[in-house]
């Protein structure tokens, strides 16, 4: 893996992780069960397919 690649990964995340801190009411309002089995299983259904 490219070290500008871990940088930008780990850049991105701090990022993501700040505004949720910044915002100060936790991680609660950031979970969501079913959105998270849409995109997480969206992607792996299509990552499956694409392979032959």
């Amino acid at each position: 893996m490219d070290k500008t690649t871990v940088i930008g990964l780990i850049a991105g995340w701090s990022f993501v992780f700040l505004a949720i801190g910044l915002g100060g009411v936790g991680l609660g309002p950031y979970i969501d069960i079913p959105s998270f089995l849409i995109v997480v299983g969206g992607t792996i259904s299509v990552t499956v397919g694409q392979f032959e």
